[in-house]
C-alpha cells in the first residue's frame, strides 16, 4: 500500500500518549505469548468443527471467548506497565485519526519531522486495546503512521468505520426524536 493513500478520518476523544523516537530506539513491544497460544487453539477447534459433538465445540468456543478476554485484559496490563516503565501516561485528546495516520489540537506536538511512537487506546467490544504504532510528526499536528502491519491497520479503519456509523446513529435518532 502506498504512502500517499487517503483514508478516511474521525473526530473524537480517545486516551494517547507520545514517545518521541531517537536513535537506537528500542522496537515496539510486541504481543505476549497468550496471543500466540490462543490462536493456536483457535485453529485446532477449526479443524475439529467437522468431526467433534456440537455441545462440545459451543463449550469450546465460549472457553476460548473468555480466553480472548482475558488476554486482552493481560495484555492491557502489559502495555501499561511498559508504559510506566517508559514514564508515559494515557491521557484524553481530541484528534482526528484514519488508517493512515491522526492530527492532534493543542500544546506539545512533536517537532516536524520527528518519529514518535503513537500509543492509543481504543474501546473494544469486551474492553479495551492499546495500539503501538510509529509515526512521522508533519506540521500542524499530524503524525503520518509508518511502517503499519495490515492487521494493525485493519483494525484501526474497523474502528474509524465503526465509530462513524455510531456518530451517523446518533444523529438519526437526534433527527427523529425532535
Amino acid at each position: 500500500m502506498s504512502q500517499s493513500t487517503a483514508y478516511f478520518r474521525v473526530a473524537l476523544e480517545l486516551p494517547i500518549a507520545l514517545e518521541l523516537l531517537g536513535p537506537g530506539s528500542s522496537p515496539a513491544p510486541r504481543p505476549i505469548l497468550s496471543r500466540q497460544l490462543a490462536a493456536r487453539a483457535r485453529e485446532v477447534i477449526a479443524r475439529m468443527s467437522h468431526s467433534a459433538n456440537g455441545e462440545v465445540l459451543d463449550a469450546l468456543s465460549s472457553v476460548l471467548a473468555a480466553v480472548e478476554v482475558l488476554e486482552r485484559e493481560v495484555e492491557m496490563l502489559h502495555r501499561q506497565m511498559f508504559l510506566s516503565s517508559r514514564g508515559l501516561e494515557l491521557s484524553s485528546r481530541r484528534l482526528r485519526i484514519g488508517g493512515d495516520g491522526l492530527s492532534l489540537e493543542g500544546a506539545e506536538l512533536p517537532a516536524v519531522g520527528e518519529r514518535v511512537r503513537v500509543y492509543l487506546s481504543l474501546p473494544a467490544r469486551d474492553g479495551e486495546q492499546l495500539l503501538v504504532l510509529d509515526a512521522e510528526a508533519g506540521p500542524e499536528g499530524e503524525l503520518t503512521f509508518t511502517d503499519v502491519d495490515p492487521s494493525l491497520r485493519d483494525r484501526l479503519v474497523a474502528f474509524v468505520f465503526e465509530s462513524q456509523r455510531r456518530e451517523r446513529r446518533r444523529e438519526l435518532d437526534a433527527a427523529s426524536n425532535a
